[in-house]
């Protein structure tokens, strides 16, 4: 477990997030954003100069009354060794994390930060960085420097134990916010061996795996022919009626979402081949049960926590108890086999919930 001395973060903007993902070309001659701005309004230089105090192999120096420091950076969960990372006074009030667009010849983004280990990526053109999506660094009493991300609802505080007052200012953050935080020692530990996105504040618990099944296998199964040539199934006719499903509401909900769970992120979920995850459309009151085919009945959800909703023992699934907040997105609490989960609507999405929310009877179900 590392002590914290302090941490800087950033709440991540429709430019940062593009930008760090942008195709090279797009940009004539060149440059371009490829890097994350701290502004020195959040966090002043004399600040900086606290975090990088006494960092191990640190390389600081001024350039043109500009300050820079290259410094060995540590990706939480991710057993790789640090990466030297350019930090520097870019403008005379902005401090940049240089080197993070991912589409440079060499890939300089911190692995704490990398798609590959988890980190939202950006879908197609879309360009709206996920909802609450901040990155972060923390410097510790042992003189290292740790990258870490954060998403409101995707999972709290890990891996931070201690006092945890001061990490409030992470949930409900506006789009651009930067600050920084500063602990007494002992005040706020580190546990850098927890993997990013892998826990979350509504899955606390693993899911427990499957029973081993019975070893008392119907004796007329093990009798079937087993020679190795194919059966020839029957064939029948069958005319059945199938409802038509809003496909152009949960089309533009992924899109929304990223294609992102509104219960456990990406956490469960698994990439498709074009890099993006896989999620499905679930309705919170079943049609058959006279629920709307439309958005406001509709969340995104992946094919685990899907069937979980189907199949598992939920409870506390209320649209009467939907809670709404200051940047205007919402949630709700309920349990699955008695664990606790949550619902995140986005804003956009949330409106349209609250819409319906009056007229909601509570018979939460498909």
């Amino acid at each position: 477990m590392e002590v914290v001395r302090a941490i800087a973060y950033r709440y991540l903007t429709k430019a940062d997030f593009y930008n760090i993902y942008r195709p090279e070309g797009v940009v004539q001659g060149g440059g371009g954003q490829q890097y994350i701005d701290f502004p020195t309004g959040s966090i002043s230089l004399s600040q900086w100069e606290q975090f990088f105090a006494s960092i191990e192999e640190l390389v600081a120096e001024v350039k043109n009354e500009k300050r820079h420091w290259n410094t060995p950076v540590h990706s939480l969960g991710i057993a790789a060794p640090p990466q030297t990372t350019h930090i520097h006074q870019r403008r005379s009030n902005t401090v940049a994390v240089a080197g993070q667009r991912i589409t440079e010849a060499k890939d300089t983004r911190l692995s704490a930060w990398h798609p590959s280990n988890g980190f939202p990526q950006l879908i197609g053109n879309e360009k709206e960085p996920p909802l609450g999506l901040l990155v972060y660094l923390v410097s510790t009493v042992s003189g290292k420097i740790w990258a870490g991300w954060f998403q409101e609802g995707v999972f709290e505080f890990l891996p931070f134990t201690g006092n945890l007052s001061k990490l409030s200012v992470f949930q409900g953050g506006k789009a651009g916010n930067a600050g920084y935080l500063s602990f007494t020692e002992g005040e706020l530990t580190l546990d850098e061996t927890i993997l990013i996105g892998v826990a979350s504040a509504t899955q606390p618990n693993p899911i427990p795996a499957a029973p081993i099944a019975s070893p008392d296998i119907d004796e007329e199964l093990l009798n079937e022919d087993v020679s190795g040539q194919p059966a020839t199934p029957a064939m029948k006719e069958v005319v059945r009626k199938i409802r038509v499903r809003n496909n152009k509401a949960i089309k533009q909900l992924k899109k929304l979402y990223h294609q992102n769970c509104q219960i456990t992120g990406t956490t469960h979920s698994f990439q498709k081949k074009d890099g993006s995850y896989y999620s499905e459309g679930h309705h919170l009151v079943p049609l058959g049960e006279g629920g709307a085919d439309s958005p406001h009945n509709i969340v995104v959800i992946n094919p685990l926590v899907h069937r979980m909703l189907h199949t598992a023992l939920v409870e506390g699934l209320d649209l009467a108890n939907v809670k709404t907040f200051e940047d205007g997105h919402a949630e709700l609490q309920f349990t699955i086999n008695k664990q606790p989960y949550k619902i995140t609507w986005h804003p956009k999405h949330a409106q349209l919930v609250l819409k319906q929310q009056v007229a909601a009877n509570g018979d939460v179900g498909e």
